[in-house]
């Protein structure tokens, strides 16, 4: 039986050839602001980029129920490690695992 972390890094790596998939991991990408950019920060981390610098000084609050990582237990916290504590992925690797 494939275990998750196996499934996650088959669907993580289908879409692109090793080569492709590697230069992604090595990328880096700024996102100023994360109003909308929350949305496009998860949708990266899903397509593999490795490294994401994110900018923006404001908080959550109320206001912000419609933005991806806002709830009541955000509230007050900065954007930057709401976003930061659910974009890390542990279980991401360099290259794809060989087909076989």
């Amino acid at each position: 039986m494939i275990g998750p972390e196996e499934i996650y890094q088959r669907s993580l790596t289908a879409h692109l050839p090793p080569k492709a998939f590697d230069a992604l991991q090595r990328s880096t990408v700024l996102i100023a602001g994360l109003g909308g950019g929350s949305n496009i920060a998860e949708l990266l981390v899903r397509k593999g980029v490795g490294r994401l610098v994110i900018a923006d000084l404001d908080h959550y609050e109320p206001h912000n129920v419609r933005q991806r990582g806002s709830a009541a237990s955000t509230w007050g916290r900065l954007k930057t490690d709401v976003t930061a504590s659910w974009t890390s992925t542990p279980t991401r690797t360099s290259s794809p695992s060989p087909k076989g």
